[in-house]
């Protein structure tokens, strides 16, 4: 019988110091997504066809006209 932290509370310590550490990294401008393709809102089938091939080398983005 273990007496120590519940190991689900354990898992949450570490995802809160994880997301600590990587959101100064992120903030810091260190970390930038990778864009493969940019898609208009009436391509989004297009979009999601390039998606679902699994070719995308980075992110898929699906752009609202303003």
């Amino acid at each position: 019988m273990s007496y120590g932290p519940h190991p689900a509370l354990q898992r949450r310590a570490q995802m809160h110091r994880l997301r600590a550490r990587v959101q100064c990294v992120i903030e810091d401008g260190k970390v930038k997504p990778v864009i493969d393709s940019t898609y208009p809102m009436d391509q989004a089938a297009d979009a999601y066809a390039a998606l679902k091939d699994g070719h995308a080398v980075g992110k898929i983005v699906v752009t609202i006209a303003q």
